[in-house]
């Protein structure tokens, strides 16, 4: 087992919680400048920005099952957006359309990419491997309650969402004068998100007339526990170490007890 974490580390990630909370409230601004207070704080329901509020209080008040809760529950979306982004560089352009999966995207609502909103969604690429390094440095474990901690956070979240963001277009004025009526999608409470031309994904869309809690169900079962369980095998590793295993911390070797 590894050993538990000082004071002063624990002091520090305090600092890295606080961080995360000022993010927070500094990119919701941005959504709110962006899209005005309806849509903006609709966009603020995103799992993977309240996922950043839930790891920076775990962070502040030492409660790591939090920040594991918050780490799994965003891995599957982080890590396709994390390949876009290397596809983006790639093809020299952000054209979200461009890219193997359609998850990444870095457009304002003027439709290119802006330094406000590449700053407010670089946490897509950044959060994960922080919170590894978080487990890694106080010395905890990464394990299976996590995961199913993770479940919890999404199944109430993901029904906030649904209960709050209207299905209908919300008609809104863009920055350049343009008149608009957006189809919010915020944690796919219409259809999947992204992976367009996967029919598996999108077969139970709300989008083709299936009911909201068979959609629901499926979505998230789908979501939750089969690719974020995935991913949560992957994610020990780099929270964990590479040799973590039932020795590790004293090598495989036996003490041998005193006469």
């Amino acid at each position: 087992m590894a050993a538990k974490a000082g004071q002063s580390t624990l002091n520090a990630w305090k600092g890295v919680g606080i961080f995360l909370l000022v993010y927070y409230a500094a990119s919701e601004h941005v959504l709110l400048q962006e899209y005005g207070p309806q849509v903006g704080a609709y966009q603020g329901l995103w799992i993977c920005s309240v996922s950043i509020l839930l790891s920076g209080f775990g962070m502040l008040f030492n409660r790591p099952t939090a920040c594991g809760a918050g780490l799994i529950a965003v891995s599957t979306g982080h890590f396709l957006w994390t390949i876009d982004t290397f596809f983006m560089i790639y093809n020299g352009s952000m054209d979200p359309m461009k890219v193997p999966f359609g998850i990444a995207d870095y457009n304002s609502s003027t439709g290119k990419a802006e330094w406000a909103t590449i700053i407010t969604t670089s946490h897509h690429l950044w959060y994960m491997p922080m919170c590894c390094l978080y487990f890694r440095s106080i010395g905890v474990k990464l394990e299976i309650k996590h995961l199913y901690w993770s479940i919890l956070w999404i199944l109430v979240v993901s029904a906030g969402t649904a209960m709050v963001v209207p299905l209908g277009c919300i008609k809104h004025t863009l920055r350049d004068g343009r008149e608009v009526c957006m189809n919010l999608n915020v944690n796919m409470v219409k259809k999947w998100w992204g992976l367009e031309d996967v029919w598996f994904f999108h077969a139970l869309d709300r989008e083709n007339g299936t009911h909201a809690v068979i959609f629901y169900l499926y979505a998230n079962f789908l979501h939750n526990y089969c690719l974020n369980g995935i991913w949560y095998n992957v994610l020990k590793f780099f929270a964990n170490g590479w040799g973590d295993g039932k020795n590790s911390g004293n090598s495989g070797k036996k003490t041998k007890k005193k006469k």
